[in-house]
């Protein structure tokens, strides 16, 4: 079984679109997560990471769902490490049944 990690983008914070305005960039968490990934020996081609930008976990959820139906993939494993995640809450069961993605 081939693994693959998908690293998704959120909304930047403020500071970052200033700086980016005035020329400089700077990287994004996903690409930091990315390329610790790449120095802890996973392979690169097995890193999957989105141009959407994501502002909750239910469009994180869109994403993973669409990327399983065009990958034919059955199972995910989701590992969240920012709690309270940006949508400013934790999901849990009862919340997530009624959203269309978790479906």
């Amino acid at each position: 079984m081939r693994r693959r990690f998908v690293l998704t983008h959120e909304t930047p914070e403020r500071a970052l679109g200033i700086v980016a305005r005035r020329g400089v960039t700077l990287p994004v968490k996903a690409d930091e997560a990315r390329d610790v990934m790449i120095k802890l020996g996973v392979p690169e081609s097995a890193i999957i990471l989105p141009a959407r930008i994501h502002d909750n976990t239910a469009q994180e959820a869109e994403t993973l769902r669409e990327l399983a139906r065009q990958r034919g993939w059955h199972r995910i494993i989701v590992v969240d490490v920012a709690l309270p995640s940006s949508s400013g809450g934790l999901c849990d069961t009862a919340g997530a049944e009624g959203n269309e993605a978790s479906r």
